[in-house]
């Protein structure tokens, strides 16, 4: 018998977005309902965060993106959606390596 660990998230579950920063590390955590505007550089040491414009023209900013992306999951609030995303297996195995700590 083969076993499968997946780990699958409602689309209800994702309640905010976390910045990162790569030069200071960091972390923003905006709830979806707040997120009115995108923080584009870090707060900190004002590294950039999001861009603003796409190197390819035709294609969307990240800033755009992650508005979509807002509406999206706002939109699906409350829906009785059958949707499920996965997650990687590195999630999990990162989730299981800081439960052995």
């Amino acid at each position: 018998m083969t076993m499968e660990q997946r780990i699958l998230i409602d689309l209800s579950d994702i309640v905010g977005i976390e910045y990162a920063c790569s030069r200071c590390s960091g972390r923003y955590l905006i709830p979806i309902d707040k997120l009115d505007a995108v923080i584009a550089q870090c707060p900190n040491c004002r590294q950039g965060l999001v861009s603003e414009a796409h190197i390819t023209s035709g294609k969307r900013s990240d800033a755009d993106a992650l508005y979509e992306l807002r509406t999206a999951l706002m939109d699906t609030q409350g829906r009785n959606i059958g949707i499920r995303l996965q997650l990687s297996n590195s999630v999990f195995d990162g989730l299981a390596s800081r439960a052995k700590i």
